[in-house]
């Protein structure tokens, strides 16, 4: 996987970031988690350190959850936080697995407080997701 510090992103094509996990929407390109993971998981300043998830809140007569995600380093140290909230069939993907889609949200987020995944803390899942929502609301 390619580092984003020794990208010149503006030199790439939409598709040659596409092709590295970077999507571009509004003058803006924004991480995948799985970019952010892989980011995680290969430099060797993050050796030994983990990621871990836990349910915070689950309201099952609304089927809303919040998940926080923490890292933490290989003395058992926070070194981030990041959380996220889904409603479960408010989206396609939250139709059937929102737990899922609400933890990788989690996970990209804690990533980005961990200064992963370029100058966006949103994710690129987490922008289309918003952007259907936005265009469901307007129908």
């Amino acid at each position: 996987m390619l580092e984003t510090t020794e990208l010149d992103l503006s030199s790439l094509s939409r598709e040659e970031k596409l092709s590295i996990g970077i999507v571009p929407m509004h003058g803006k390109d924004y991480h995948s988690v799985a970019r952010r993971v892989g980011l995680f998981r290969e430099r060797e300043q993050y050796e030994g350190w983990s990621i871990k998830t836990k349910i915070v809140n689950q309201m099952t007569d609304e089927n809303i959850i919040t998940m926080k995600a923490i890292v933490k380093d290989d003395q058992g140290r926070t070194r981030a936080v990041g959380h996220a909230k889904e409603i479960k069939g408010a989206t396609g993907v939250n139709s059937t697995s929102h737990i899922e889609n609400c933890e990788t949200s989690a996970i990209g987020r804690v990533l980005a407080c961990l200064g992963l995944g370029g100058t966006e803390f949103a994710s690129a899942e987490e922008i289309a997701a918003a952007l259907i929502q936005q265009k469901e609301q307007e129908e």
